[in-house]
């Protein structure tokens, strides 16, 4: 059997963004209910509930950015290995493998992270993986193991 190597991780910075997110969030949401126990304003009261759904999306992301295992994409001499938690790994061959996409996250400035989404492209499916840094190196990657298709 061949041996796998790591080829995309976890991105650390996205837990943070999304940790720095949450607590903004949490001040937020609690400044606004607060303020409506105070003052029964009802768009405090609906603020309030939004920010508390937002806190919720949030919590449920970060839940999912953690869980996953740090090696997120490992490579072998004939394809990779896409592990999206404990219990899922799915194999796709570089022969099956049309193309590869990477999809970074950008942020309100214009400031775009080396960190985003996967995107594998067969014949049959298509399979999406994040949060992943650098992900553009890990597309290239895999990109380059099945270049050869295209040089006819």
């Amino acid at each position: 059997m061949d041996k796998k190597r790591v080829i995309g991780v976890k991105s650390y910075k996205f837990i943070l963004l999304e940790s720095i997110s949450f607590v903004v969030c949490l001040f937020f949401s609690a400044l606004f209910l607060c303020d409506y126990i105070k003052s029964k304003r009802i768009v405090c009261l609906i603020f309030g509930l939004l920010m508390l759904i937002c806190l919720i999306f949030i919590l449920y992301l970060l839940i999912n950015a953690v869980s996953r295992p740090k090696n997120i994409i490992e490579a072998d001499a004939k394809g990779v290995y896409l592990n999206y938690n404990k219990s899922k790994t799915v194999y796709i061959l570089f022969k099956d493998i049309d193309n590869t996409f990477s999809n970074k996250v950008s942020a309100s400035h214009g400031k775009i992270y080396l960190f985003g989404n996967l995107e594998i492209k067969t014949k049959d499916k298509t399979y999406k993986i994040g949060i992943i840094d650098n992900v553009d190196e890990v597309s290239k990657y895999i990109y380059s193991k099945i270049a050869w298709k295209f040089k006819y």
